[in-house]
C-alpha cells in the first residue's frame, strides 16, 4: 500500500509512528524496557507510544538519535530513513564541577540529532548499570539541568561520597521522599551508594537527555584507532 503524506490525519499519524517505532525497536532487538532505559521513561510509557500516543518533541528528538533516523520518517512523513545530526556535543573524561567545558577534559566527541539540546557526553567505562540498560562504551549525553520531573530516572550528581559526579538513578519512595542510588560494582560484590536527594552534600549538575551506543565500526571523534 502506498503512503500519501500529502495530507495527513491525526489519527494516520499516530498509527503510523507507534508501528513504525515498533518496527524500529525490533530490529534494533530492544525489549520495550531497554528503549524504556536509553530514554530515561518508564516502560509503560513506551507502551503508551506504541499503542498510538504521540511523544514530546525532546523524545521524538532522542528517538531519532537511537535509531538514526529522521523525525519525518517516525512521524510518517517521510518514507526514506535518514538521519539528520547537525550538533556535534564533547565528550568528557572526569567532570569537573564549577570548571566550563571550554577548561574540561575533553577526549572526543559524538555528532547527535540538533533538537536533543545535550550539552556534553560522558563514557561508561564499566559494566556497573547493565541491570539499568547502560552498558559500557555507551556515552551518555548530559544537559545543565537541576530540574527533576515525574518522568526522571536518572541525574549527573556529585555526593559527598564522589570527587566527581557521577550518574545515579531515582528511586522514588512510599513515604514521598526521593533517594539517588548509584551500584559500586557488580549486584553481588558491593552495596550501591544510597543517598537523599535533599541531602545537603549532593549536587546536581544536570540531566541524563539521551545514550548512544558505541557499536563495532562507529567510534567517536578524536578515538584512536
Amino acid at each position: 500500500m502506498q503512503e500519501n503524506n500529502n495530507f495527513l490525519r491525526l489519527d494516520e499519524v499516530r498509527e503510523r509512528f507507534s508501528r513504525r517505532l515498533k518496527q524500529l525497536r525490533t530490529m534494533a532487538g530492544l525489549t520495550q524496557q531497554d528503549l524504556a532505559d536509553l530514554l530515561s521513561v518508564n516502560r509503560a510509557y513506551i507502551s503508551m507510544l506504541e499503542n498510538g500516543d504521540l511523544p514530546s518533541i525532546e523524545t521524538l528528538c532522542q528517538l531519532a538519535n537511537i535509531f538514526q533516523c529522521s523525525t519525518d520518517y517516525l512521524l510518517g512523513f517521510d518514507r526514506r530513513r535518514r538521519a539528520i545530526y547537525e550538533t556535534e556535543v564533547p565528550v568528557i573524561d572526569g567532570y569537573r564541577v564549577g570548571k566550563p567545558l571550554e577548561v574540561q577534559n575533553v577526549v572526543g566527541s559524538v555528532i547527535v540529532h540538533k533538537g536533543l539540546k545535550a550539552d556534553f557526553g560522558i563514557t561508561i567505562k564499566h559494566n556497573w548499570y547493565t541491570s539499568n540498560g547502560i552498558l559500557r562504551g555507551d556515552v551518555v549525553l548530559i544537559r545543565f539541568s537541576n530540574r527533576i520531573s515525574e518522568r526522571t530516572n536518572m541525574v549527573f550528581a556529585q555526593t559527598t561520597h564522589s570527587v566527581r559526579p557521577r550518574i545515579f538513578f531515582i528511586q522514588h519512595n512510599e513515604n514521598g521522599s526521593i533517594s539517588l542510588i548509584r551500584p559500586r560494582g557488580r549486584p553481588e560484590a558491593a552495596e550501591p551508594e544510597v543517598v537523599s536527594i535533599n541531602d545537603p552534600g549532593v549536587k546536581i549538575v544536570g540531566v541524563p537527555v539521551g545514550i548512544i551506543r558505541m557499536f563495532a565500526g562507529k567510534r567517536q571523534k578524536g578515538e584512536e584507532e
